[in-house]
Formats: structure tokens, C-alpha cells, sequence
């Protein structure tokens, strides 16, 4: 979904959607006219609207390919015809093998981790935002041997003609509490009031320093030091997928949950995780890199990720009195 093959997406215009032939549905959307949630509400409509009428039985879906158009109810769409000439071909073929070799870069792994969610996350007393991206600073330190930049978007939709912010995740607090983890020799009890802190911890800046780059550009006006905060690689891009509406049930129908959405890493050498929660029994992520990146493995990411969930909350277990 996050790439196609090179010939199977249309990108005319900044949503674009694709249906496989049995109903499977998802979509691909251009960032720079609007942020996440605008396209999480269309989705949940669109699914939530879906599951409204009869879902296709896997025999039904079998034999979708051998409906006629009558059989249907609605028209065929109909192919567009171009007139190609042999300059605009070649142009197309170098523009594919270029696209190609994009596409083959891409590292992608995913999971449906559902041994736990953002409910039992919640009984611990910590945000369920925080604890996964204290768990990603985790996955990111075993994967990587070090800290580094990472950019979490806030939406800020609440002030008028606002998009996003962004969260600065790594903290001195956060690399306490990863840390911590790495030391046998600190208390669970210690290693909880680290984690609980570096989860209270975070500052939004990145906007206000950005307007004074742009003025700066602008005005003609030399800055040293904002010429170095805008060149500043994100190696650790990360996204939370909210729920924006509330017409689907995840909890008491989890069939219903959708799979969410991904993107590919910023930085060359770095790492994109876009995540969600599955009402609150499961945590869905996608783990994006590039595979001309000697450091970097999204399976192997992906790996670090849920084992960190889960030494995670082992933690709890006492306090919280709960069975992980």
C-alpha cells in the first residue's frame, strides 16, 4: 500500500485510494495539504460505513471475479486512453526504473502486538502516547547503541489555522530511564519512577524556531544557530494515529479494528514508526527504513519494539497487581 508497483497508483490529486478486487481498501494521502487526523476521520467513515452493509463472505469474494457489470449494480469504470507519443514513452520507462529503484529500498515490518493496549497501559498511571514512545527510545538505544534526534507530531488543530507541533521525546529524563533498563542493578521500583518521570517530561519549540528561520531567510539576516536546528537530521520519525471518531466499537467487536498507516523514513539512515491503538486490547505498528542503510533493519526494530513493550510493562505486574 505504501508504494504500489510502480504502475498501480494514480497520483493526480493528494488522497488517493485503492480497492483490490475481493473489497480490500486503503489509501494513500500527501502530507503537505493537511496532517493525520484529517485522514483518520475519512478512513473511520469510510470503514464504519462499510461495516454498515453486508461484508462479502470469503466465497462471495472468491467469485468477484466472475461478475459481470450487470451483476454488479454500479458501472465499470472506464479506462482513460492516452495518446503516447515515442519521447513521452521513453520519458515514462526512465521515470518507472527510477520509481523502482526507490520502491525496492523501502524496509517495511509490521505488528499487531495483542497481548496488551492502552488499557492495561492505563492501570500502570502513565500516558499510553508516552509509554510507546519511552518503549521506542528503548527498541531505537538496543537497535542503534545510542540516543538520537526524534520528532513525535502533536496536532495542534485546537488554535485556529494550526497543524502540528512537534514533541522532542528524548529527554535527560527519558535517557535515565533507558538506561536504567540496561542496569541490572537498578530497582524495578526505580526503573517505574524513571520511566513515570521521563513520560511527564516533553516541550514543544520546533514551530516557533521554524518562523524565525523562514524570517531569518527572509530578512536576509544570518543565523548561525538556526541554520543548524533546520539541517538537523530526524533519525527516529514517529507518528501516533489517533481515534478521531467514535463509530467503531474496537473493544466489544475487534474485528472492526483497522490496520492504520505508515510512512517512510525521513532520514536515510534512520528509522519511521507510525503506530495506533486497537480500541484497548492491541498496539499496531509499522516500522519503516531503507535497505541501502547498513544500520539500519525494520524487522529487527520491529523485534526490539514489542520486546520492549513487554519489559515494560513486566514492571507493573506487581504494582498494578495484573497478569502480563
Amino acid at each position: 500500500m505504501l508504494t504500489g508497483n510502480g504502475v498501480n497508483r494514480w497520483a493526480d490529486k493528494s488522497l488517493n485510494y485503492t480497492i483490490s478486487a475481493n473489497g480490500r481498501f486503503g489509501g494513500t494521502v500527501e502530507h503537505s495539504i493537511g496532517d493525520g487526523p484529517e485522514f483518520d476521520h475519512l478512513m473511520e467513515n469510510f470503514v464504519a460505513n462499510e461495516l454498515l452493509t453486508e461484508i462479502p463472505s470469503l466465497e462471495e469474494q472468491r467469485n468477484i471475479g466472475k461478475l459481470t457489470e450487470s451483476d454488479r449494480g454500479l458501472e465499470l469504470a472506464t479506462r482513460l486512453e492516452f495518446e503516447i507519443n515515442s519521447e513521452m514513452a521513453a520519458e515514462i520507462e526512465r521515470s518507472y526504473k527510477d520509481y523502482c529503484k526507490l520502491r525496492d529500498d523501502v524496509d517495511v515490518a509490521a505488528t499487531v502486538f495483542r497481548k496488551f493496549g492502552k488499557g492495561l497501559i492505563k492501570k500502570f498511571g502513565v500516558s499510553p502516547d508516552a509509554f510507546i514512545q519511552m518503549a521506542i527510545q528503548l527498541a531505537n538505544y538496543w537497535d542503534q547503541k545510542r540516543f538520537v534526534l526524534t520528532y513525535e507530531s502533536a496536532s495542534a488543530r485546537f488554535y485556529k489555522n494550526s497543524r502540528t507541533e512537534t514533541l522532542r521525546t528524548v529527554s535527560k529524563q527519558s535517557c535515565e530511564f533507558v538506561l536504567s533498563m540496561m542496569n541490572e542493578g537498578v530497582s524495578d521500583d526505580e526503573k517505574i519512577k524513571r520511566l513515570r518521570t521521563a513520560c511527564d517530561t516533553g516541550q514543544g519549540i520546533d514551530r516557533h524556531l521554524f518562523v524565525l528561520y523562514v524570517l531569518s531567510q527572509g530578512l536576509c539576516v544570518s543565523s548561525p544557530f538556526l541554520d543548524h536546528f533546520v539541517s538537523q537530521p530526524w533519525l527516529l520519525s514517529t507518528s501516533h494515529i489517533p481515534k478521531v471518531t467514535n463509530q467503531i466499537d474496537e473493544d466489544n467487536e475487534v474485528w472492526k479494528s483497522w490496520l492504520g498507516a505508515c510512512f517512510g523514513a525521513v532520514a536515510q539512515h534512520g528509522y519511521g514508526i507510525c503506530y495506533r491503538f486497537a480500541g484497548n486490547h492491541s498496539i499496531i505498528a509499522h516500522v519503516t527504513s531503507y535497505k541501502s542503510a547498513r544500520n539500519t533493519d525494520s524487522a529487527r526494530f520491529r523485534d526490539h519494539l514489542t520486546n520492549a513493550f513487554r519489559k515494560m510493562a513486566d514492571l507493573f505486574s506487581t504494582e498494578a497487581n495484573v497478569q502480563i
